[in-house]
């Protein structure tokens, strides 16, 4: 029985042990439940058998979320059946060189080396896939031929397919007055069309490729119409009235049959790139002006408005070609190698589309959506987190973080699902924060953790394979803001201080340093303390630890250099400072009041008056004085009393008033130097008389020494003073008074030799 009860005991105090440590984690996990507003969720498309699911969970720390995405599908994610059309120019000119490079091979030779590369790299592609990948060829002049139809490209067949294009091209190429040399862009757009319809790809493509303007149209099926018309049935230059009767450099409505095939062709969901060759220097403008004075035109044309733009732009038809005809996408040749560069490119560019479908994207921060979300990172392998992964489990699960777009790229094709009976689940998991800090925060704000995140998704059905999108929900959090007040005092009578900065600034150890995507600098915050001495931090962000330190103050104060903790968690404040008195000492300086008498020997005590003032208000207070005569120095105190102090000094004395407020304003009086003649001088500045009736007030900006030398006797006083006047009175009388009596005398013994 004492056993089980010291058992129960041990269980109990393991209990009391455990429970604060549950209450801990149960509060911060509660706290950062309160920050996610939106849970996310799931969406569904039944028909195609694919949900997606985005759930956003609380971390250990505030503003710090992991996200899990999820895909659920009836069919695992492979790559899509893709099928591709190459689309040749092999009109007359293509048989020219090109453009500046006598020394090349024609355009056209260039074309088919071009293309047996593509198919080099179409078959090597394909070798180890399971998906179905087709290729096929179609050349055109003022008819289209179909090369090859849509087939199989891989190792064993690529040089069967590269004999086709050569022996096929051969068979079709017209020599220059055939009146079959002309371009047919959409007799070449058609075939490659109907081929297309045919095939059950889920991606399809035409890569098409042309040397000049268009300059004739399907009459039947394939078939162009003879552009050479004498009678301007329907080439001709409707604006000059002159037929087309050696043929057409340009057709406008060829141009805009073209353009409509094209729209056609584009809105069924197959992409076009197009090629230009040589097309630079071409404009509708030259070959109008090549048969100026003629009684015949090379321009098909209605009016002077043109399908392809300006008249006079070398440009006009490569954006043409580039937006009209293609997909948005143009490259433009004028070498061999240019050539087979821009069917690489092209080839590479198709390979990224179709291989996108089972691949989702997630934004962190989208264009109509402030950056507030920082990726952290991806969890891998042992829950490491970092901007990519390969591994997960042990198992291949392949995502990427784009950090200049910062996106989230998440390959499902090369990712390893769940199976659990016919459906496959694919998941990732990985941390974001809210960086509450950036300027553009806003409290109570409700931010989503990322952009409009869409899976593209290919599914086969009933043999029928079609594509699909479905969008993620966008979970979203919210986060807070903490305050700091304080008040700030002089200890010059424990006064509210104005004027002095505080900063507020991240401590090394606060989590949110260990990423900075958006801003280089730590996040800084300051304050300057108001007329009532209260020092006001608003809206600190909340999750995070600071550093409070003051950085300046007024003149008046020095700098104090303690340095305080700040913690802000979930909008609360825990500092030091929300329950002391921010003190700072104000800047001294020492005044030496020195007394010399000249022309006599005394011990008479001279007595002086400091009158003081300090930012305006009379001087108060006691201060400690160093008083000196020769080698003797005493300590002693003198106290300001609404803003007055009476100091003695005798004969080659002096006092130094220690620690006086920086920068107090000051006058001194000496009251008792009758009989004196009274100098000053302040440090080592000019030796000024001292008169009473008109003392000076002096700034204690440093340490300073006032020295007065009192004179025995009197001093001739300045010119033009009454002084002055008396002065001369009697020195003239002693002047005159003599001369007076020697005259007496002179006079007196004249008048006795007379007698």
């Amino acid at each position: 029985m004492k056993k089980i009860n010291k058992i129960f005991a041990l269980l109990f105090a393991l209990l009391m042990f455990i429970n604060p440590i549950i209450n801990v984690f149960a509060e911060t996990n509660g706290n950062n439940q309160r920050q996610i507003t939106k849970k996310g969720g799931s969406n569904i498309n039944e028909a195609d058998g694919v949900s997606v699911s985005k759930n956003i969970y609380p971390s250990e720390l505030e503003n710090y979320f992991d996200i899990i995405l999820t895909v659920q599908t009836k069919n695992r994610a492979v790559d899509p059946d893709l099928a591709v059309v190459i689309v040749m120019d092999i009109s007359n000119t293509m048989t020219y060189k090109f453009t500046g490079n006598p020394d090349s091979t024609s355009r056209l030779t260039a074309a088919k080396n071009a293309s047996n590369n593509f198919i080099d790299k179409f078959a090597e592609h394909s070798q180890d896939s399971s998906i179905d990948r087709k290729l096929g060829f179609v050349a055109f002049n003022t008819d289209s031929y179909e090369i090859f139809g849509l087939q199989d490209c891989n190792e064993s067949n690529k040089d069967d397919l590269k004999n086709k294009i050569t022996n096929g091209i051969d068979k079709n190429i017209v020599d220059q007055n055939h009146k079959k040399r002309f371009t047919n862009i959409e007799s070449g757009l058609k075939r490659a069309k109907d081929m297309l319809d045919k095939s059950s790809a889920s991606k399809k493509y035409i890569l098409f490729l042309s040397d000049g303007f268009p300059t004739t149209y399907i009459e039947n099926g394939y078939v162009g119409y003879d552009t050479y018309d004498s009678t301007g049935a329907r080439f001709k230059d409707r604006v000059l009235n002159k037929p087309c009767s050696v043929g057409t450099s340009y057709s406008d409505e060829a141009a805009i049959r073209a353009r409509r095939m094209a729209t056609t062709i584009k809105e069924s969901g197959i992409g076009i790139y197009s090629v230009g060759v040589d097309v630079g220097g071409q404009t509708i403008q030259n070959y109008i002006d090549q048969t100026a004075g003629q009684n015949f035109s090379v321009v098909d044309r209605t009016s002077k408005t043109y399908e392809i733009g300006d008249a006079s732009s070398a440009d006009a038809y490569k954006n043409w070609l580039r937006n009209k005809i293609g997909s948005g996408y143009y490259y433009g040749v004028n070498d061999p190698n240019a050539m087979t560069d821009a069917f690489g490119s092209i080839f590479e560019q198709i390979m990224i589309l179709s291989e996108a479908t089972w691949v989702t994207e997630d934004p962190m921060n989208s264009s109509n959506q402030p950056k507030n979300i920082e990726f952290i990172g991806m969890y891998g392998e042992n829950n490491v987190l970092s901007d990519s992964v390969t591994k997960i489990n042990n198992y291949p699960n392949t995502a990427s973080f784009d950090t200049t777009n910062e996106k989230i790229k998440w390959d499902l094709k090369n990712s390893t699902p769940e199976v659990n009976g016919n459906t496959y689940t694919y998941k990732l998991k990985y941390r974001v924060r809210i960086e509450n800090e950036l300027s553009n925060f806003v409290e109570g704000t409700s931010y989503k953790t990322n952009g409009v995140t869409t899976l593209n998704y290919i599914v086969k059905i009933n043999n029928s394979s079609r594509t699909g999108t479905i969008d993620f929900p966008r979970p979203e959090v919210k986060a807070f803001l903490g305050k700091l007040e304080f008040d700030k005092l002089t200890n010059y009578g424990n006064k509210p201080l104005e004027g002095s900065t505080f900063e507020i600034y991240h401590s090394d150890d606060c989590p949110c340093l260990k990423e900075r995507r958006h801003i280089d600098s730590k996040f800084k915050m300051t304050s300057v303390s108001n007329s009532n001495g209260k020092v006001i931090f608003d809206k600190i962000p909340s999750g995070h630890k600071y550093k409070i330190h003051e950085v300046s103050t007024d003149d008046y104060h020095n700098v104090k250099n303690d340095i305080y903790d700040v913690i802000v968690s979930y909008g609360e404040t825990t500092s030091p400072l929300k329950d002391t008195k921010f003190i700072n000492n104000y800047k001294t300086r020492n005044l030496t009041i020195i007394k010399v008498v000249e022309g006599v020997s005394t011990t008479k005590k001279f007595k002086f008056q400091i009158e003081a003032t300090y930012r305006g208000n009379n001087l108060e207070g006691t201060y400690d004085v160093v008083r000196k005569n020769g080698n003797t120095e005493a300590t002693e105190k003198i106290t300001f009393s609404n803003g007055k102090a009476t100091i003695e000094l005798k004969d080659k004395e002096q006092i130094t008033i220690k620690d006086l407020p920086y920068r107090i304003s000051y006058k001194i009086e000496e009251t008792n130097n009758d009989g004196f003649i009274v100098k000053y001088q302040i440090n080592d500045g000019a030796i000024n008389i001292y008169n009473s009736k008109n003392i000076k007030s002096y700034t204690l900006d440093k340490d300073s020494k006032i020295k007065f030398t009192n004179i025995s006797g009197y001093e001739l006083p300045a010119t033009g003073s009454s002084g002055m006047l008396i002065l001369l009175v009697i020195g003239s009388l002693l002047l005159v008074v003599p001369v007076i009596y020697i005259s007496v005398n002179v006079l007196n013994k004249k008048l006795t030799m007379k007698h």
